[in-house]
């Protein structure tokens, strides 16, 4: 993810899994002060499951930047995992 002043490489690590349901990572470093992302999964009917993503994050310059910001970080956020989805519904439907 990369936009204004916050262009940097995004890397994180696995911090948590547990099997079939759910799986989260925490940012090394990134765009971001701190971010956790969580991957969440539910049964959602016969051989189908609802994929659920929470984000938490708090932006260099916390915490007026976060006041600030979120108006610009959480559409992108969004835009993104929208994309993501669709990929991941292509991939397991195939």
């Amino acid at each position: 993810m990369r936009f204004g002043p916050f262009n940097k490489r995004w890397v994180a690590r696995h911090a948590e899994y547990s099997r079939n349901t759910l799986f989260a990572g925490v940012q090394e470093s990134g765009p971001f002060r701190r971010c956790s992302h969580r991957h969440e999964f539910v049964a959602a009917g016969e051989g189908a499951c609802r994929l659920t993503d929470r984000v938490e994050f708090s932006l260099p310059g916390a915490p007026l930047t976060d006041w600030l910001g979120a108006w610009l970080v959480k559409p992108r956020l969004r835009a993104m995992f929208r994309l993501r989805h669709q990929a991941e519904r292509r991939e397991c439907a195939g």
